[in-house]
């Protein structure tokens, strides 16, 4: 790469960086930040990859040589043609389908000055696709696993989205700006956060960010709102702190609390910085609780025993038993919500909204039966779910379980890739966390990719991938779970 490109590269991976610090300090508090910033910075992040593109196929061209029969030659250019084929219609189709969303019914979209910009569109979005496999192949980031199974999602998310779907103008649209927003922070979070430092200050960003909103959730318990919004209390008993509802809040709490706790866990840092850590622990914990959110507590719950079993057996039985006391005094003396919430677990199924959970998955199973195999189209679940919902229910909702929700709208094929990308999250952050030597970095990867489970197991009864913070912390704890560590650097 020449000295300009490697300005320019170095320009954006620095810009991208306090992006995204910005980006994960914002998540709870506000979705403008989350959508302005992430585009900002994938859009550099494409621009750094074009230079490095166009640096990798300038030396490929002058090296290549044909072979002597040129068999070799026609076949790559004719499975690259026929890809391109491909490739080029489910873009102008689904460009097309996203367009015909906001103009009137019976619009021609075939018009040249309607139907040339859809084209030119469509070539822009194939480029950037082209280079999201080009920078996910040529990754120094990823294990040859998680490629695959990120080549694999990709390919899955494109069919379900372009050829098998029941509505184009829907599933185009989550694709290019759900779909594929959160996936392209997910590699752009894995190539720029690649050194110690980059990953401190992520998780200063994070356990900052989480102590403010932890202390605005017991602030709003107390005075029946919250600071920043004035969001009143859910169902005049549940904490819900910045976000909406009960169970949002609940969910980021539990995904962002294992980041302080695996820092005192495996003693990362001295004592001083140590007690501000169990401070801050202690203060997200409390607002969890206050949270009442069921799914929640059992996220974080198979988070911290991931956690303490890596943390050795002593160290497993004693937090075992103090976690259980403190479950115990919590039954016994903690609010009347909270006891209700914990007796709750004795009579699932029996509550509103274990038989509501009931009803939809129900119904979703139902539909994941109909299209099994590629379903019933990416994003098109509620749209489809009132076909399906049984006489007298009224409601159009989301699955509330993430995994069936995927059955349903991109079959088994789905649903296997999507357990596929999480296995290979976990299977790389644990190659890296037996292989580091950095107790620093080892803690806080643990801690990120208890995070990741935390949001998994709570996703099984929720609609967490499915909310714009809660999908962008998701896939930014993912992130910072599987990076690699290219430089260590001194102990601060």
């Amino acid at each position: 790469m020449n000295t300009r490109g490697n300005r320019i590269c170095s320009g954006c991976d620095k810009f991208i960086e306090y992006l995204l610090y910005t980006l994960f300090f914002f998540i709870s508090s506000s979705k403008s930040v989350l959508e302005v910033f992430a585009t900002i910075a994938i859009l550099l992040w494409f621009v750094k990859k074009f230079i490095e593109f166009r640096d990798l196929a300038a030396v490929r061209i002058s090296e290549y040589k044909p072979s002597a029969t040129g068999i070799r030659s026609y076949a790559v250019f004719l499975a690259s043609g026929l890809a391109t084929m491909v490739m080029v219609y489910a873009a102008i189709v689904m460009t097309m389908g996203v367009v015909s969303k906001h103009v009137e019914h019976g619009y021609n979209l075939f018009a040249p000055h309607v139907f040339i910009p859809i084209v030119l569109a469509s070539a822009l979005l194939l480029s950037l696709f082209c280079l999201t496999i080009f920078s996910m192949v040529h990754s120094r980031q990823l294990g040859a696993n998680l490629k695959l199974a990120s080549l694999a999602f990709l390919a899955v998310s494109v069919i379900t989205a372009g050829f098998t779907t029941s509505n184009i103008t829907i599933s185009g649209g989550t694709l290019i700006f759900k779909t594929m927003e959160y996936f392209l922070l997910f590699l752009v979070i894995v190539d720029v956060i690649n050194t110690r430092e980059k990953v401190a200050k992520a998780a200063i960003a994070f356990i900052a960010q989480v102590f403010i909103v932890g202390l605005d959730g017991i602030y709003q318990y107390f005075s029946g709102h919250d600071i920043f919004r004035h969001f009143p209390l859910f169902e005049n008993i549940k904490v819900t702190a910045t976000f909406k509802f009960s169970n949002s809040a609940g969910t980021f709490f539990a995904t962002v609390l294992p980041v302080p706790l695996s820092l005192v866990l495996f003693n990362a840092v001295g004592r001083r910085k140590k007690l501000l850590l169990l401070l801050v622990s202690f203060v997200v914990f409390v607002s969890l609780l206050l949270t009442q959110a069921r799914a929640a507590w059992l996220g974080f719950f198979v988070a911290f025993l991931f956690m303490c079993v890596l943390a050795g057996r002593k160290k497993f039985f004693s937090i075992i038993g103090v976690l259980s006391l403190v479950v115990v005094l919590t039954a016994l003396f903690g609010p009347q919500g909270i006891k209700d919430q914990l007796k709750s677990f004795a009579e699932i199924g029996k509550d509103q909204s274990s038989q509501d959970r009931l009803i939809i998955w129900d119904t979703g199973w139902r539909m994941f039966t109909d299209k099994p195999l590629f379903g019933l189209g990416l994003g098109t679940f509620m749209n489809e779910f009132e076909r399906y919902r049984p006489a007298g229910y009224s409601e159009i909702v989301y699955a509330h379980n993430c995994l069936l929700q995927t059955a349903v709208e991109t079959g088994i094929t789905g649903v296997a890739v999507s357990l596929w990308i999480a296995a290979g999250i976990f299977l790389s952050a644990l190659r890296r966390y037996f292989s580091q030597k950095d107790v620093f970095v080892k803690a806080v990867s643990i801690g990120f990719l208890a995070g990741v489970a935390a949001t998994l197991v709570n996703s099984l009864f929720d609609t967490n991938l499915y909310s714009l913070p809660l999908a962008v912390l998701f896939w930014s704890v993912a992130g910072l779970s599987v990076t690699k560590i290219q430089d260590k650097l001194p102990d601060n």
